[in-house]
């Protein structure tokens, strides 16, 4: 079988760190690659080395994620990658299916994996249920240049896997917050050249559809506090990513 190496980039998830490698275990060779960690992430690691001896530590300074994850794939050699965050999770089964296709000889460059999230603690299950990324994919593959949410160019199909990665998004409120503001900005300057002149409809209609697709469409009432959560903060980015278009059209320096 081709050899596979699992990915898994990171910064200051020493809640998450040994979980996540303890979970790539079946891989041939698992590399972590730190954004200079100042909790107990590298410690942590290091310790997973000692134990484990497959895995590989490099610190890199992170720009933003596909900058990063780009960086990583030009340090690595082999067949296939698996890429997983540190806040994910893979399953037995997923890990077991995704052996099974490398040994097939497959033609196709890239899969699609779906997540089950959770959320503040409880797990969603409706709206967030067609979550999916890519994350097994050929070691030639690289990440699109946007600065938020760039997904693997591949040239052939991806599939969807039929098992998921468990993805535990949530950490605390002021840590989620905090990452949605800087998503935002960089949401911004990767549309700041394609956006339409902004008017009421990205900052008052959009914002309001967002919530009633979230909250309604997708179900998210039937997900508790956390689907309400999750639908307005959905609505408010929109508005913030849009506001900050529009601020930046007129000479603002919003920092990146």
């Amino acid at each position: 079988m081709d050899k596979i190496i699992a990915i898994i980039p990171c910064y200051n998830e020493e809640i998450h760190i040994h979980d996540a490698i303890v979970s790539v275990l079946w891989a041939d060779e698992i590399v972590v690659v730190d954004s200079f960690s100042n909790d107990r992430t590298v410690e942590i690691i290091n310790e997973c080395i000692e134990k484990y001896k497959k895995i590989k530590l490099y610190q890199h300074i992170y720009e933003n994620s596909t900058s990063q994850k780009n960086w990583i794939l030009n340090q690595v050699r082999s067949e296939w990658i698996f890429l997983l965050d540190a806040d994910e999770r893979c399953t037995s089964e997923l890990s077991e299916e995704i052996k099974t296709i490398i040994a097939q000889k497959e033609e196709n460059e890239a899969f699609w994996i779906g997540r089950q999230n959770f959320f503040m603690g409880r797990e969603l299950k409706f709206i967030w249920k067609s979550d999916k990324v890519i994350r097994l994919f050929k070691s030639h593959c690289r990440y699109e240049n946007k600065h938020v949410h760039g997904e693997i160019i591949t040239n052939t199909k991806a599939p969807k896997l039929k098992n998921k990665i468990l993805h535990y998004t949530y950490k605390d409120i002021n840590r989620h917050l905090l990452k949605s503001h800087k998503y935002c900005t960089w949401g911004a300057y990767d549309r700041l050249n394609t956006a339409t002149p902004i008017n009421c409809y990205h900052l008052v209609i959009l914002p309001i559809f967002i919530f009633i697709k979230f909250y309604i469409i997708k179900l998210g009432i039937l997900d508790g506090i956390p689907g309400l959560f999750i639908s307005a903060h959905a609505a408010w980015n929109r508005f913030e990513r849009y506001m900050k278009i529009w601020l930046i059209r007129r000479g603002e320096q919003i920092k990146k």
